[in-house]
């Protein structure tokens, strides 16, 4: 049976199916990541088969987990890597984003499936330093926005009340919802991520603007302080 040999990374028979050809006879949860970045990528190089330029692409990156926090500057490095490659790759972390991303006036619901925390943890779940997030919401837990405060670590001398509340009452929010991320992937909160959760739920109990949650969030996965320490939302 005749082969092609693509500078011995890759043999493949020509009865064997392409990835184009594999996802349409057999689907595309049947594809090997390295077949469907392949197929994103579309050709390789003189020397390197397409599929084999997905799998550096991968190994380079640490894996398919990490396509959606890729860099320009980081694909642009990889041999075969052209500015229409790595777009093509970039493109594909926004559209993820855009279609788990929440719009204005959706009813928030705070479960750990649902498609608000997929946001969360796709948006500032990979983030190499901490960001603390504030939603905004109406008395009917619909999202009016959401804002940015800092990257850094949570403490009380960052997350200032003031800074909070003055937003929350230009929207005309009732309820706001905290989160930040935790770079390292633990769950656990700090007994900073307590202190600043309680100075701003005493302050908003002052304004009448209710601390409904602070989730803590990583790239895969979250948690809720109002379940851990229901307590701390009682005081």
């Amino acid at each position: 049976m005749v082969k092609q040999k693509f500078n011995g990374d890759v043999d493949l028979e020509r009865s064997q199916l392409l990835p184009r050809e594999k996802l349409l006879a057999l689907g595309p949860n049947k594809l090997t990541d390295e077949e469907l970045v392949a197929i994103l990528l579309r050709t390789g190089t003189r020397n390197k088969h397409v599929v084999s330029l997905a799998s550096e692409v991968l190994i380079s990156i640490g894996g398919i987990q990490n396509l959606i926090k890729i860099q320009y500057s980081q694909l642009s490095k990889i041999k075969g890597m052209k500015q229409a490659k790595c777009t093509t790759l970039l493109a594909v972390h926004e559209l993820l984003r855009r279609i788990v991303s929440p719009f204005p006036g959706e009813k928030i619901k705070l479960s750990s499936s649902d498609r608000i925390v997929r946001w969360l943890n796709l948006e500032i779940g990979f983030e190499e330093q901490e960001l603390f997030r504030v939603l905004f919401l109406s008395n009917q837990n619909n999202l009016i926005h959401y804002l940015d405060l800092f990257k850094g670590t949570a403490d009380k001398s960052l997350v200032h009340p003031r800074d909070v509340f003055r937003e929350a009452v230009r929207c005309n929010a009732s309820r706001i919802v905290l989160v930040h991320n935790h770079p390292g992937g633990s769950l656990s909160a700090s007994e900073a991520d307590l202190e600043v959760t309680r100075a701003l739920i005493e302050v908003g109990m002052m304004m009448g603007i209710e601390v409904v949650d602070h989730i803590i969030v990583t790239s895969t996965n979250s948690v809720s302080l109002r379940h851990l320490h229901p307590v701390l939302f009682e005081e």
